[in-house]
């Protein structure tokens, strides 16, 4: 066995790490959480105070509260199974809290402990209360956690109390409010009470009642209420709570994509931003398919498929780039860029149009020049009307020969 010295104090290992882990909280002003855990129950009784891992924001809870000890008379009854989806926000932390089973008793026995998560925070908690304590001889059975909504708030229930042979009342779970008091009567406002201990009638009574049951309530979705089986055998401790987290897949983020300027002209440094952007950053690099622009020599880009948008960040840019020509007549021609469908089904969804780039033809073509008709000048036109009235004359006269 391995041990270390604090100030001349010998310690196990665990310890002093425990040790410094919660001076430097202290120091921060913070307590350390661990990660929260998806799927594998928290049944350790007490706080279990978790932090929510990153790109989380919804956990369905399943919340148990503790089951009654059972008396010497009655069995105890069971806690509550309350269901239902809270919102959170990655890294912050996540107050949790299982309840106890009640201690079971020769007489009235005690009640068992709330279970809770988020508690206190009115609109997006889960809390299940703890059932009754089993009475002594004769008395009446005790009541399981409500299955319904409470009012209000209160302390955490704790592991449930033992009956007390000294007086009549059995104790309720630690931090509630559930004292048996006869039939183990417990404050239905106090959503967060452990059960109502059994009553323990003494040598005056043939015996007290059974507790009555801490209330329970749920806030958020999917919400519904259940009684558990944790309730303790005759004389026996009853079942402790327990809470399953289970981490909600976040949504698919959509992917659109843009280009910037949407026209270019074919000459030098004429440069098309695109940018393909997510509606919400993931924790992992995600790979995007792209429908490219047709390979065309008016145009280049550096867009290529998939485009890679780095992890926490929501999004990635390529270019295109026109072809400088002077090659007058060309025409316009559009480079057009589009998101695909993802290799892996349900990595995002495609949203928005495609992006378009007119690159247009900037040269202006030559203009046909005509070309002139010979002139004979005006010395030229006299001559030739004179050789034409020349050649009438000579026709004329040969007639009248």
């Amino acid at each position: 066995m391995q041990f270390h010295f604090i100030f001349s104090l010998r310690c196990k290992p665990f310890a002093v790490k425990r040790a410094l882990a919660i001076v430097l909280g202290i120091a921060s002003g913070s307590v350390l959480a661990a990660p929260c855990v998806s799927g594998v129950p928290y049944t350790v009784v007490g706080l279990n105070d978790c932090e929510v891992p990153a790109g989380v924001t919804a956990i369905s809870v399943s919340a148990t509260g503790g089951g009654g000890g059972g008396g010497v008379g009655k069995v105890g009854a069971a806690g509550a199974v309350v269901t239902g989806t809270i919102t959170v926000t990655p890294g912050s932390t996540l107050p949790l809290f299982v309840g106890g089973g009640g201690k079971g008793f020769n007489a009235g026995a005690g009640g068992g402990g709330s279970s809770n998560v988020n508690a206190g925070v009115i609109g997006n908690q889960v809390i299940a209360g703890g059932g009754g304590g089993g009475s002594s001889a004769l008395g009446a059975n005790a009541t399981p956690g409500l299955s319904g909504p409470g009012a209000g708030a209160a302390g955490n229930g704790g592991p449930g109390g033992n009956g007390n042979v000294l007086s009549a009342d059995g104790a309720g779970g630690a931090g509630g409010i559930g004292n048996g008091t006869g039939a183990g009567q417990v404050n239905p406002g106090n959503s967060q009470a452990g059960g109502g201990g059994g009553g323990f009638g003494g040598g005056t009574s043939v015996g007290g009642g059974g507790g009555k049951g801490g209330g329970s309530v749920s806030a958020g979705a999917n919400i519904s209420f259940a009684v558990a089986s944790n309730g303790g055998a005759l004389r026996t401790d009853g079942g402790d709570g327990s809470i399953t987290l289970t981490f909600a897949p976040a949504p698919a983020p959509e992917v659109s994509v843009a280009c910037s300027p949407s026209e270019l002209t074919d000459a030098d440094n004429q440069v098309s931003s695109c940018t393909v952007t997510l509606s919400s950053p993931s924790t992992q690099d995600m790979s995007v398919n792209l429908n490219l622009p047709a390979t065309s020599p008016r145009y280049s880009t550096t867009c290529a498929s998939p485009i890679t948008v780095a992890a926490n960040s929501t999004s990635a840019s390529c270019t295109i780039t026109a072809t400088a020509n002077t090659t007058p007549g060309d025409g316009n021609v559009t480079a057009q860029l589009s998101i695909a469908a993802p290799t892996l089904a349900d990595a995002y969804t495609v949203a928005g149009s495609p992006a378009q780039v007119v690159i247009k033809d900037d040269d202006t073509p030559a203009v046909a020049v005509a070309t002139p008709v010979p002139s004979l000048g005006m010395f030229g036109l006299i001559g030739l009307s004179s050789l034409f009235a020349i050649f009438g004359i000579s026709r004329s006269r040969k007639r009248s020969a």
